[in-house]
């Protein structure tokens, strides 16, 4: 089985989906957010955790943790100013800000037909 969990593929854009929606639901709650101090090695650990999931499997997950965060910034965006200020602070590094690299990684070990 082709190994499709490393960095830049579904499974880290999934895991970091799943990150921010935990950060945008702390700060809805108003608590502090989940600080990941060492990226890299909580890459590590998910990776590893994937190992063995196929790529059907993960894009399911990066689907649905999309969904999930999708719907946790509908849900803040309900809140004040201050609140989706620092949601999109926030989440901005787990997600969006590095979407474009990990889709080209994605699409050169993936390429379409």
């Amino acid at each position: 089985m082709r190994r499709v969990v490393g960095e830049g593929s579904g499974g880290h854009i999934a895991v970091w989906d799943d990150v921010a929606v935990r950060k945008v639901e702390a700060l809805c709650d108003g608590e502090k957010p989940l600080v990941i101090r060492d990226a890299n090695g909580f890459n590590a650990r998910e990776v590893e955790l994937r190992a063995d999931h196929d790529i059907t499997d993960l894009l399911e997950e990066m689907r649905a943790n999309h969904v999930r965060l999708l719907a946790a910034i509908e849900g803040a965006s309900a809140g004040s100013g201050a609140i989706i200020d620092r949601v999109r602070a926030t989440i901005a590094e787990d997600t969006w800000e590095h979407y474009d690299m990990h889709r080209r990684q994605i699409d050169r070990a993936f390429p379409l037909r």
